[in-house]
C-alpha cells in the first residue's frame, strides 16, 4: 500500500446516489453533535463541541449559509445512522481492515465509516489521525482543499502534546508552509508539503502518520474511515488499541 497520499477515481462507494438531499430524507430526523473550529483549542484538529442539531436543520442551515461555521464531523454511520449502512460499499483497497475482524463490541470496530457535512469556508486544523491509522475519504458533494506532510516532517511542524492524548496538536495554518515559515516557524521551510483539491466522485487515501489540514471550498458531503492493515499494524503495537482489541490476533 502506498506511503503517499493519493486520489483514486472510478470507485463506487454507495449503492445509490448520495447528496445532501438524500441524507436529509434518510436521516433528517436524527440529532447529531456539531463542532466548531477554535484557533487556540486543544482538542483534536482544534474542533470543539458546539451543541447539537437535527441533520435536517443543519443541512438547511448549510445551504442557506447560516450554519455559523459549524461542522458535522466524523459521526459514526454504523453506530448512529444504521439506515445508511446497507447503502455503503467499502472500496476493495481498504476492505482488509483488521478492526473488522475483532469481536462485536470491540473498540473502534463499529466507528467507521463516518459522516462529514461541512459549510464552505470551515477548516480542520493540521492534525494526525489517531493511533497510527490509515484512512480514506469519499467525497459526494462540494470540494475540499487538502494539505499534507509526510510523517517524517512532524518534528519540523512544532508538535505539541497534551496529557489527555498521545496525538500531536499543531499551531500552524495552511499559510505557514509558505512565506510565514521564515518567521515564527523556520523549521517549516525544511518540510515537504503536498496539496490537492478533492472533487466529487473521488476517493482520497491518506497513509498513517501524515499530518494534514482540510479546507472546505464549498458545502460538502463525505464519508471517511480509519483502518488498520498490514501496512500500519506495526505503528500501533504497544498502544492501548493494540492490547485491547488486536493484541490477541496480531
Amino acid at each position: 500500500m502506498s506511503h503517499t497520499p493519493l486520489i483514486i477515481t472510478g470507485l463506487k462507494t454507495t449503492t445509490v446516489k448520495w447528496d445532501l438531499e438524500h441524507i436529509k430524507k434518510a436521516i433528517g430526523h436524527k440529532v447529531a453533535p456539531l463542532h466548531k473550529s477554535v484557533s487556540d483549542g486543544f482538542e483534536w484538529a482544534k474542533l470543539e463541541s458546539c451543541g447539537r442539531s437535527t441533520v435536517s436543520d443543519f443541512i438547511e442551515a448549510v445551504k442557506r449559509k447560516e450554519s455559523d461555521k459549524r461542522y458535522l464531523f466524523d459521526w459514526s454511520i454504523p453506530l448512529y445512522c444504521s439506515e445508511l449502512v446497507n447503502e455503503l460499499l467499502i472500496p476493495r483497497y481498504f476492505s482488509d481492515d483488521y478492526l473488522q475482524r475483532t469481536p462485536p463490541g470491540s473498540l473502534y470496530r463499529d466507528s467507521w465509516p463516518s459522516l462529514f457535512i461541512a459549510p464552505a469556508g470551515i477548516t480542520s486544523s493540521l492534525h494526525v489521525d489517531t493511533f497510527g491509522s490509515n484512512f480514506w475519504m469519499a467525497l459526494f458533494e462540494g470540494r475540499k482543499r487538502w494539505l499534507f506532510f509526510p510523517p517524517e516532517d512532524v518534528p519540523c511542524l512544532y508538535p505539541q502534546y497534551h496529557f489527555h492524548s498521545s496525538d500531536p496538536v499543531f499551531n500552524l495554518s495552511l499559510e505557514d508552509s509558505g512565506e510565514n515559515s521564515k518567521g515564527d516557524y523556520p523549521l517549516v521551510a525544511m518540510t515537504h508539503p503536498m496539496e490537492c483539491i478533492l472533487e466529487p466522485g473521488e476517493v482520497l487515501f491518506v497513509p498513517a502518520g501524515s499530518p494534514h489540514q482540510v479546507e472546505n471550498l464549498e458545502a460538502s458531503l463525505a464519508i471517511s474511515a480509519n483502518f488498520v492493515n498490514h501496512s500500519n499494524i506495526s505503528l500501533i503495537k504497544g498502544t492501548p488499541l493494540f492490547s485491547e482489541c488486536l493484541g490477541t490476533q496480531y
